[in-house]
């Protein structure tokens, strides 16, 4: 498979946490697809960081946001960082398969 038909199902790969409800497949799937080639061209290394470190980054504002549903506007932040997800993601696929960089919004780079 070429490099961007993968960097394009390794983005998409992290929506698997919409359709299966296994905890943190949305890290893990686009991980996996990183690991997996990340030694066949720098280009691939940066997509899969990139995949991996908006993963964690959704994670950690979905966790915050959790924690603020005491309040009214966790309810409304958790709704937003969901929506963010999926709209990011898909936008940062179609970009890999044009071959360019994903360019994840409010992205942490825990994985450098």
């Amino acid at each position: 498979m070429d490099e961007r038909k993968y960097a394009f199902l390794m983005h998409l790969s992290s929506l698997l946490g919409f359709l299966i409800w296994i905890p943190a497949i949305n890290v893990v799937a686009p991980l996996i697809f990183w690991q997996w080639r990340k030694d066949d061209s720098e280009w691939l290394d940066r997509q899969g960081k990139a995949a991996v470190n908006f993963q964690l980054s959704i994670l950690l504002y979905a966790i915050i946001s959790a924690v603020l549903t005491v309040f009214v506007v966790g309810i409304v932040l958790l709704l937003v960082v969901f929506v963010l997800d999926i709209i990011a993601v898909i936008l940062a696929a179609v970009r890999a398969r044009d071959g360019k960089d994903p360019g994840y919004p409010l992205l942490i780079s825990f994985i450098r």
